[in-house]
């Protein structure tokens, strides 16, 4: 029992060492590395597939995928099959081969390389041929995506599901068109109309109105009294066609905006 040296000078890393330490590092993601080199992205020429530089890398084991690496297909039946890099811990080699099945995708042996020797075929492209074609694809390919871009595909996840309840509401300000004779029409978008919830809040002559757009719906229109400096006066609201109007009744006062809650 000792402590071991990894990162000093005069050390030596075993493979097994460095794979952990990648495997961990890339948040146990297996598959083609994203962002660096060419992606491995696979192109078809007649019968040979052929790939552009890459990386890729299984349980921390990496491997490089030098730019023009192909590999031929025979076309000489219908069938699915991947383009693997097998990682053979027990033979300490690696390997580009194909797998088929007539029907569907073969199976692919992917032993954990963590827990002991032995071989993970890693698919870095799918492909359907005939007698007389082929088609490659990414089928069944996964990638390795660093934190960064992980955590920018997770908000734009997290955001969608928050406007689609609720309680993750929604907020869109429209600036009030030139009025006429007092009138001012706001085009509601198709997204808007649709929401069954949507609450529409302005002020005038510092009075605070908010009103439910589905109360609009269900009547001719809405009149809403409000007082300044001692005096009463009255706005009335219509909602026709995906069109909101406000009249305002008197050129005293005047509308900068809706805010739209939804």
């Amino acid at each position: 029992m000792a402590v071991v040296k990894l990162t000093f000078d005069g050390s030596l890393n075993t493979a097994k060492q460095d794979a952990a330490f990648n495997h961990y590092i890339a948040s146990g993601q297996i598959g083609i590395v994203k962002g660096l080199g060419g992606e491995v992205v696979a192109t078809s020429s007649n019968s040979r597939i052929t790939f552009s530089d890459g990386y890729v890398m299984a349980y921390g084991r990496k491997v490089y995928i030098e730019e023009g690496t192909s590999i031929d297909i025979t076309l000489d039946s219908s069938a699915c099959g991947y383009v693997v890099v097998s990682i053979d811990t027990s033979q300490n080699t690696v390997t580009l081969h194909t797998k088929e099945k007539s029907s569907g995708y073969p199976a692919l042996t992917q032993d954990n390389l963590l827990e002991s020797d032995g071989k993970y075929e890693l698919p870095i492209c799918s492909y359907i041929k005939t007698s007389s074609s082929l088609i490659v694809s990414t089928v069944n390919v996964t990638y390795i995506k660093n934190a960064n871009l992980i955590v920018e595909e997770s908000k734009s996840v997290l955001t969608a599901k928050i406007n689609q309840i609720q309680n993750g509401m929604k907020y869109t300000y429209m600036l009030a068109p030139t009025p006429t004779k007092n009138v001012y029409m706001f085009t509601l978008s198709d997204e808007i109309k649709k929401k069954d919830c949507v609450l529409i809040h302005f002020y005038v002559a510092n009075n605070v109105f908010t009103v439910s757009l589905s109360m609009l719906k269900g009547i001719t229109s809405l009149m809403q009294s409000f007082r300044y400096l001692n005096n009463d006066y009255s706005l009335s609201l219509e909602y026709s066609n995906g069109k909101l109007y406000v009249d305002l009744s008197s050129t005293s006062f005047t509308l900068k905006g809706i805010n739209l809650i939804y």
